[in-house]
């Protein structure tokens, strides 16, 4: 069974009323400011002496003993692409994650700074012509997002080595914890409190050749809560846990073709303003959402497809609705057929 990762590159996010952690500041502040040196070189036999191997897209090490988790860094992994694909796992409606909801995919890129590597997500907001003079100024004034950054512990063979629980144990690539709006008229929001790394850990991590993924389980504290959350869901608003999925993604690499957005009809589509069109009152090339088919016989106005789209029923499901849920996705292939696309 071929199985289809699917990615909408849209980011989505329910703050359901969340108030700012109590004594925290708002914002991106995950402690990776903090000027430090770089930490002296070990020899990587020494570093993961007790560490268990997890190979696949991205090698992983875990420590079998503290759990802290080291990310291998080969030459050609640095300023590629990759998809970061954002999660629910579990959570809460008060703490803005709920389960199996998508919350973002953004295109970043693991670049090295001298002793450190650094976790850049890209801009792809805009397109600028390559032919066009305006071309030479399309960094000006848009700014990538350098999220998180950790020092190079060892080398070996061309392999950086990198600790990533200041990464991944923080919200330095997710923000979960959200601001107060001032003037809102829910004078006594529900504050998610303040992230305990102490009680922060990895649930699961699974290592794939085209992608890597860890579940991780944030734990927030707020030891005088004033609002106690909205249902019982919430065991005690004093301890309050979320988790949510990172996944890096190889990109793919096939002959995909993009369809751009006619305004005239409604799609959904990633929003990409062309910059080297400046008389164009309109100068959008909005990107369609859209599956990825190809016709087993080209040739033919009604084919097979190689790949066919696959969904996967939750195994949480209702036994009682998922005949319903199978039917009701396979009907779909009758719009397919339409368009030449058989058992889609």
């Amino acid at each position: 069974m071929v199985k289809n990762i699917i990615i909408t590159a849209t980011a989505l996010s329910l703050t359901f009323g969340q108030g700012p952690p109590t004594g925290q500041a708002t914002g991106a502040k995950t402690g990776q400011n903090k000027p430090t040196e770089p930490p002296k070189m070990k020899p990587m036999e020494e570093v993961l002496k007790n560490a268990k191997e997890i190979p696949g897209l991205i090698t992983l090490y875990q420590d079998t003993t503290s759990g802290k988790l080291y990310m291998l860094i080969k030459k050609d992994h640095l300023d590629k692409e990759y998809i970061h694909f954002i999660y629910g796992a579990n959570g809460h409606n008060n703490t803005g994650i709920t389960r199996g909801w998508p919350y973002y995919s953004k295109v970043i890129k693991l670049k090295k700074y001298f002793t450190r590597i650094e976790f850049e997500i890209q801009n792809n907001s805009f397109y600028f012509d390559p032919n066009h003079p305006l071309s030479r100024s399309s960094e000006a004034n848009i700014t990538t997002a350098i999220l998180a950054s950790s020092f190079i512990v060892s080398e070996k063979d061309g392999g950086m080595l990198i600790g990533v629980d200041n990464i991944f144990l923080t919200e330095a690539l997710h923000q979960i914890s959200r601001g107060f709006v001032p003037g809102s008229p829910n004078k006594n929001p529900f504050k998610i409190g303040r992230l305990a790394k102490d009680r922060t850990k990895y649930l699961s991590i699974n290592n794939y050749p085209e992608n890597t993924d860890l579940i991780v389980q944030y734990v927030y504290t707020n030891p005088t809560p004033t609002n106690w959350g909205s249902d019982n869901g919430l065991t005690d608003p004093r301890s309050v846990n979320v988790s949510i999925q990172h996944s890096f993604i190889q990109m793919p690499e096939n002959n995909y073709q993009p369809r751009y957005e006619d305004p005239r009809i409604g799609y959904f589509v990633t929003q990409v303003t062309d910059m080297t069109s400046p008389d164009d009152p309109t100068p959008y090339r909005d990107l369609i959402h859209r599956w990825h088919l190809e016709k087993k016989n080209p040739g033919q106005a009604r084919s097979e497809v190689k790949k066919p789209i696959v969904w996967w029923i939750e195994n949480t499901t209702p036994n009682e609705f998922r005949d319903a849920i199978k039917e009701g996705v396979l009907a779909w292939n009758k719009a397919f057929e339409k368009a030449g696309l058989i058992n889609a």
